[in-house]
């Protein structure tokens, strides 16, 4: 009887495609570098939308002005 394995086949299998496409063996995944740059432009995008809604001609003060990281004493 094999010994057991400290993790499961699924989780070494994945482990193992991960891998794959960040040496380049894989062309259907991502690399890990362009999955963490995607999810970073991403979180920019989200960023620079809520600034162009604040900053809009017309568009009314935010009632929470550290919203827009405005500081007025």
């Amino acid at each position: 009887m094999p010994a057991p394995r400290a993790y499961p086949d699924q989780l070494h299998e994945r482990a193992v495609r991960e891998v794959e496409a960040d040496v380049g063996d894989r062309d259907e995944r991502l690399a890990t570098a362009e999955r963490e740059e995607s999810k970073q432009l991403r979180k920019e995008v989200v960023e620079l939308k809520r600034a162009n809604k604040i900053f809009a001609p017309g568009a009314p003060l935010p009632d929470d002005l550290s919203a827009c990281g405005c500081r007025f004493r």
